[in-house]
């Protein structure tokens, strides 16, 4: 019997979790819409530099799968001649080992 209950309790916040976290993933989607510019989009806009914000490097040396995605994005727009591109993040001293 309270093997049960807390088998019931157990759902409700694994249920109550992942509602949260599609609820925030929908806000976020909905927030940013009117600010995130595909490639096509950008070209309104004048500038001459393509910022790339960092997103974490693995431990092999290989940019994550988010990283990838928004360095292949500044390759194609620098090809397209819109500006020369600059990666910002930090140098985790603890990544390097001499």
């Amino acid at each position: 019997m309270i093997l049960l209950k807390c088998l019931k309790w157990l759902l409700v916040v694994i249920l109550c979790t992942i509602l949260f976290i599609a609820g925030i993933n929908a806000w976020m989607i909905y927030s940013t819409k009117n600010v995130v510019y595909t490639l096509e989009e950008a070209k309104q806009f004048s500038g001459d530099c393509i910022l790339v914000l960092g997103c974490g490097i693995r431990s092999d040396g290989k940019p994550s799968h988010m990283l990838q995605d928004r360095l292949d994005v500044a390759i194609a727009a620098y090809q397209n001649r819109e500006g020369s591109p600059h990666v910002s993040g930090r140098i985790d001293p603890h990544f390097w080992r001499w």
